[in-house]
């Protein structure tokens, strides 16, 4: 994430400065905002299908989806409000959480995703009592609007990191898997 985060600012700049004279566009034009919905215990298993997304992420599984498309979730309340997740394409979220409705022109996902990361949206909250964040300050925010080939370039970066680490995490089960089976060989007494 470090390192993604480095790309960023080499391609796109300090977004909350726009060092790099990127447009800039206000929330409101570019995204309709939306409180997630109340999801019941009933609809609710591990066992389940679709994620849901809370004010940190997955908390579990839903029986039914509230969204068909892939989305930027921001956690709405509490501890972890301003922390943002990429939902897959079919999945519920919580009234704990704040998600992108409708674009209303294309961005890619990736690119999204770490200019929410950037622009700290955790500074946007009343912490009168329990923290929360509302809809107004993000769709009052500016936000760079560099071109979509762009966008698009880092996202074909944050796809090539990723399937490196997935690469990896693989390599290392199978390591893992291997030693476990020696170490059973050796206390038989069967290496030689």
């Amino acid at each position: 994430k470090d390192f993604l985060k480095s790309v960023f600012m080499e391609m796109f700049g300090d977004p909350i400065k726009n060092n790099k004279k990127f447009e800039t566009k206000k929330g409101n034009e570019l995204f309709k905002f939306s409180s997630g919905k109340f999801n019941p215990t009933s609809n609710l298993k591990d066992s389940f299908e679709f994620p849901t997304f809370g004010g940190n992420g997955v908390t579990g599984y839903s029986k039914n989806y509230l969204i068909d498309y892939s989305t930027i979730v921001i956690g709405r309340v509490g501890a972890y409000c301003g922390s943002i997740h990429k939902t897959p394409a079919k999945s519920w979220i919580t009234d704990n959480a704040i998600y992108i409705k409708e674009f209303k022109q294309k961005m890619d996902l990736d690119f999204l995703f770490f200019l929410f990361e950037f622009l700290d949206i955790n500074r946007f909250a009343l912490t009168v009592g329990q923290p929360k964040i509302t809809q107004s300050p993000i769709e009052n925010l500016d936000y760079i609007n560099p071109p979509l080939p762009l966008q698009q370039k880092f996202a074909s970066i944050v796809r090539e990191v990723e399937s490196m680490k997935e690469h990896q995490k693989h390599s290392k089960e199978q390591i893992n898997n291997l030693f476990n089976a020696l170490m059973q060989k050796a206390f038989k007494g069967e290496l030689v």
